[in-house]
């Protein structure tokens, strides 16, 4: 991720409610849950550095209900600076 960025790639991270990712998540019923708990416990372990390549550069896509953002609040946050 860094290589990518220092190539002057710009770094998004997709975030939002967990409860609500996890609900959207079980909903699609394609993946079994310990894939989805592995996959938070892993973003939970590596956050720092993770956070330290994207900076402020999070969008919020999943909210309760659950709900999604739109491609078009995707495209504006991601290309409106």
């Amino acid at each position: 991720m860094r290589l990518f960025k220092e190539s002057g790639f710009a770094i998004w991270w997709f975030d939002g409610d967990r409860n609500a990712a996890k609900e959207s998540f079980v909903q699609r019923g394609t993946v079994s849950l310990d894939a989805f708990t592995a996959q938070m416990q892993s973003i939970e372990n590596g956050w720092l550095p993770i956070k330290d390549v994207i900076g402020d550069n999070i969008i919020n896509t999943v909210s309760a209900g659950p709900t999604h953002a739109t491609a078009e609040y995707i495209y504006k946050r991601m290309f409106s600076r």
